[in-house]
């Protein structure tokens, strides 16, 4: 039982001072990091690589809600720190293989007060990055990954509205999400709100044309830029906008 005074005798978790280094560099989010610790604790913590865990109990072990929960386990898969195969879920301990940016370029070795082996005179701090492009592409791969997490919750959002309106879920197929993926690709000034704007746009037009798109992904965001403003109901854009469907569809990858 938690007295607030922890001994090893009464259990510890093993973690590869490796693999500790690893996290000390890794750059993830308060909650991405509260869950990262309960599922060490819950695999390593019982001498596992892999254990059993709800998204509820890893929110009781986090204090998070459900929801963040997720998003967080979501992210952390998408950038392979941790793995998932159903209920089973554990840590990536090849952390090279991480899709991420650690924040130091090599391992860090520091002096210990109280340390565990022998001391080695060539005990150092590696110093911080200072090369120029290095800082660039870790601020780029930073960039990448909010990008993808803004594309996340942009289609999540299309997907509960689509739910909300029609009371079944949207029948999306390959080439809805091939759509959805190159406009984010080809675009870096989409924002959550101006695509919530557009969407509701989408989905609300009166006009017959847009109607019959059946709130499509696809069809909307290969005319992403057609909702920038209200209602453009004229027939001589509607035909343009025929004219101009097959072309969209070629021009986003």
């Amino acid at each position: 039982m938690a007295n607030g005074n922890p001994q090893i005798e009464e259990g510890y978790t093993p973690l590869a001072n490796e693999l500790a280094e690893a996290f000390a560099r890794l750059d993830v989010n308060g909650n991405e990091c509260r869950v990262i610790w309960a599922i060490i604790r819950a695999a390593y913590g019982w001498k596992k690589l892999t254990a059993e865990m709800s998204v509820s109990f890893l929110s009781r072990a986090t204090g998070l809600p459900d929801r963040s929960v997720s998003r967080a386990l979501s992210t952390l898969r998408e950038r392979r720190i941790i793995t998932r195969e159903g209920s089973q879920i554990g840590i990536q301990k090849r952390y090279k293989q991480w899709n991420t940016p650690l924040t130091v370029s090599s391992p860090l070795t520091v002096s210990s007060p109280c340390p565990i082996g022998p001391k080695t005179s060539d005990e150092s701090v590696t110093p911080p990055l200072t090369n120029r492009s290095d800082k660039k592409e870790i601020l780029k791969e930073r960039k990448k990954e909010v990008h993808t997490t803004l594309q996340i919750q942009c289609r999540d959002f299309s997907f509960q509205d689509f739910i909300s309106r029609r009371s079944c879920k949207p029948a999306w197929r390959k080439k809805d999400y091939v759509q959805w993926s190159g406009l984010f690709k080809a675009k870096n000034d989409i924002t959550f709100s101006n695509w919530k704007t557009r969407w509701n746009r989408f989905c609300t037009s009166t006009d017959t044309f847009v109607e019959k798109q059946g709130l499509s992904l696809g069809w909307f965001c290969s005319n992403y830029d057609r909702f920038a403003n209200p209602e453009r109901n004229s027939q001589d854009e509607i035909e343009q906008w025929l004219k101009e469907d097959d072309n969209d569809q070629t021009r986003i990858h």
